[in-house]
Protein backbone atom coordinates (compact mmCIF):
# COMPACT_ATOMS: atom_id res chain seq x y z
CA UNK A 1 0.00 0.00 0.00
CA UNK A 2 1.39 3.52 -0.96
CA UNK A 3 1.00 6.12 1.50
CA UNK A 4 -1.30 9.29 0.93
CA UNK A 5 0.75 12.29 0.45
CA UNK A 6 -1.35 15.70 1.16
CA UNK A 7 -0.68 18.59 -0.84
CA UNK A 8 -0.28 20.53 2.63
CA UNK A 9 2.52 18.11 3.02
CA UNK A 10 4.72 18.42 -0.06
CA UNK A 11 7.83 20.74 -0.16
CA UNK A 12 7.42 24.25 -1.26
CA UNK A 13 10.01 23.19 -4.15
CA UNK A 14 8.01 20.78 -5.24
CA UNK A 15 4.67 23.25 -5.48
CA UNK A 16 6.98 25.96 -7.04
CA UNK A 17 8.03 23.30 -9.78
CA UNK A 18 4.16 22.48 -10.39
CA UNK A 19 2.81 26.48 -10.62
CA UNK A 20 6.07 27.04 -13.03
CA UNK A 21 4.87 24.14 -15.29
CA UNK A 22 1.04 25.33 -14.79
CA UNK A 23 2.03 28.44 -15.93
CA UNK A 24 3.79 27.41 -19.40
CA UNK A 25 0.77 25.26 -19.92
CA UNK A 26 -2.03 27.66 -18.68
CA UNK A 27 -1.89 31.09 -19.85
CA UNK A 28 -4.21 34.30 -18.98
CA UNK A 29 -6.05 35.12 -21.32
CA UNK A 30 -9.04 36.61 -22.66
CA UNK A 31 -12.14 34.17 -23.72
CA UNK A 32 -15.18 35.56 -26.33
CA UNK A 33 -18.46 34.52 -24.86
CA UNK A 34 -21.31 35.42 -26.95
CA UNK A 35 -22.34 38.75 -25.33
CA UNK A 36 -18.76 40.40 -24.03
CA UNK A 37 -15.11 39.22 -23.77
CA UNK A 38 -13.87 37.15 -20.50
CA UNK A 39 -10.86 37.56 -18.86
CA UNK A 40 -9.41 33.84 -17.66
CA UNK A 41 -6.96 34.09 -15.07
CA UNK A 42 -4.87 30.57 -15.89
CA UNK A 43 -2.61 29.74 -13.74
CA UNK A 44 -3.19 32.52 -11.64
CA UNK A 45 -6.37 30.82 -10.34
CA UNK A 46 -4.21 28.22 -8.18
CA UNK A 47 -3.04 31.37 -5.71
CA UNK A 48 -6.44 31.46 -5.19
CA UNK A 49 -6.62 28.33 -3.72
CA UNK A 50 -5.44 28.89 -0.22
CA UNK A 51 -3.10 31.53 1.48
CA UNK A 52 -0.25 28.67 1.70
CA UNK A 53 -0.08 28.40 -2.21
CA UNK A 54 -0.48 32.05 -2.45
CA UNK A 55 2.63 32.50 -0.17
CA UNK A 56 4.77 30.29 -2.23
CA UNK A 57 3.82 31.77 -5.44
CA UNK A 58 4.45 35.23 -4.26
CA UNK A 59 7.49 34.28 -2.77
CA UNK A 60 8.98 33.26 -6.65
CA UNK A 61 9.94 36.41 -8.50
CA UNK A 62 10.55 33.77 -11.68
CA UNK A 63 7.10 32.65 -11.75
CA UNK A 64 5.97 36.24 -12.11
CA UNK A 65 8.86 37.03 -14.66
CA UNK A 66 7.76 33.95 -17.03
CA UNK A 67 5.00 35.06 -18.27
CA UNK A 68 4.08 38.50 -17.50
CA UNK A 69 0.72 39.55 -17.94
CA UNK A 70 0.29 42.20 -20.61
CA UNK A 71 -2.38 44.99 -20.26
CA UNK A 72 -3.85 43.56 -23.29
CA UNK A 73 -4.71 40.27 -21.72
CA UNK A 74 -5.49 40.98 -17.92
CA UNK A 75 -5.15 44.86 -17.87
CA UNK A 76 -2.23 47.40 -16.41
CA UNK A 77 -3.29 46.93 -13.02
CA UNK A 78 -2.16 42.82 -13.49
CA UNK A 79 0.89 43.80 -15.69
CA UNK A 80 2.18 46.28 -12.29
CA UNK A 81 1.56 43.66 -9.64
CA UNK A 82 3.49 41.30 -12.29
CA UNK A 83 6.39 43.51 -12.69
CA UNK A 84 7.17 44.19 -8.95
CA UNK A 85 6.60 40.41 -8.06
CA UNK A 86 9.06 39.92 -10.36
CA UNK A 87 11.83 42.05 -8.72
CA UNK A 88 14.99 41.92 -10.62
CA UNK A 89 14.47 39.04 -12.21
CA UNK A 90 14.83 39.33 -15.99
CA UNK A 91 11.26 39.53 -18.25
CA UNK A 92 10.27 37.04 -20.87
CA UNK A 93 7.16 38.07 -22.59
Amino acid sequence: MHPVVLVAQLPSEIITLVFSILSSIDKPRIKPTRYKLKRKLGWLTVTHVCQHWRNIALRDPVLWASDIALPSVLGHRWAAAFLSRAQNVPLTV
